[in-house]
């Protein structure tokens, strides 16, 4: 998701996306409680929240928080790859949910299994894009920590250590 930390959560990004799962959950159970889940209206609201959610997740989230800035086309092309993945494991789950009561129906079985595979892709491909990233930033901090140590020049040694070096250089000879 967005963001560099470590922590998981610790991004207003993530609470917010992790807000609006939970609200999604509770509104799906409310509804199948009801006996709604068959309605037009909960199918339209829910697919709506999803797509609201992976835009926040996926995108919002890692402009607002400066993640894509500076990576390379090939990471960046790596992000989008992931992020639709992303998209498309939702898509299956969502066509899943709204399926769920038409249980001698198999499209919502296979719509579930895209949806896992999906997933699993993305999952794969963001942990690429994390060593990546990560990479490239020790690679940049290696890259300055080069360019100082060749700037600076440092004498350890006073004019007496070297003439007795020199001397003891001179002896076993």
């Amino acid at each position: 998701m967005a963001g560099n930390d470590k922590k998981a959560g610790s991004n207003p990004v993530d609470i917010i996306v992790y807000g609006m799962m939970i609200a999604a959950v509770v509104y799906v159970i409310v509804q199948c409680i009801l006996g709604n889940n068959d309605a037009l209206h909960f199918k339209i609201v829910l697919g709506i929240w999803i797509v609201a959610a992976v835009a926040v997740a996926d995108y919002i989230g890692p402009v607002m928080s400066g993640k894509l800035s500076g990576v390379s086309d090939k990471v960046l092309k790596l992000y989008m790859i992931s992020s639709i993945l992303d998209a498309a494991a939702y898509m299956g789950f969502y066509v899943c949910i709204i399926n769920i009561s038409k249980t001698g129906e198999v499209l919502h079985y296979l719509f579930c299994g895209f949806g896992v595979i999906c997933y699993i892709s993305h999952l794969i491909l963001n942990s690429k894009f994390n060593k990546l990233t990560g990479r490239e930033a020790l690679e940049a901090e290696e890259s300055e920590a080069v360019i100082e140590e060749d700037d600076i020049e440092v004498d350890t040694l006073s004019e007496e250590d070297e003439e007795e070096i020199k001397e003891i250089v001179y002896r076993h000879k």
